[in-house]
């Protein structure tokens, strides 16, 4: 499972078309399509029932998707414990420098 098929797929069920999470995700409308059947592929059930080019979540899609979210805001959560392990060790004036500029300061 990669994590670009399940942004994806968290694009896909927030914005409700293939082409809203293409833009979200700045990528084509053909891709996000390719990464879905990816995850589904992976995981090995169905996430939409497809008709007449267009997708519709299954229930399935709709508790997996719960699942997502929790694991999205994981990811936020790590991403902002590593900008406070960051800043506590090279101090918040380096990160507010340009990074060519910018000095590391460490305390003795």
């Amino acid at each position: 499972m990669k994590i670009k098929e399940i942004e994806a797929f968290d694009a896909f069920m927030k914005h409700g078309t293939t082409k809203a999470a293409a833009e979200t995700l700045g990528i084509s409308q053909s891709m996000v399509s390719r990464l879905l059947m990816g995850l589904e592929e992976e995981l090995g059930f169905a996430l939409f029932k497809r008709a007449r080019n267009q997708l519709s979540p299954t229930s399935e899609a709709f508790l997996y998707h719960a699942s997502v979210l929790r694991l999205m805001a994981s990811i936020r959560d790590t991403q902002k414990t590593r900008m406070l392990l960051l800043i506590t060790k090279w101090g918040v004036s380096s990160l507010l420098l340009n990074p060519f500029f910018a000095i590391p300061f460490y305390s003795m």
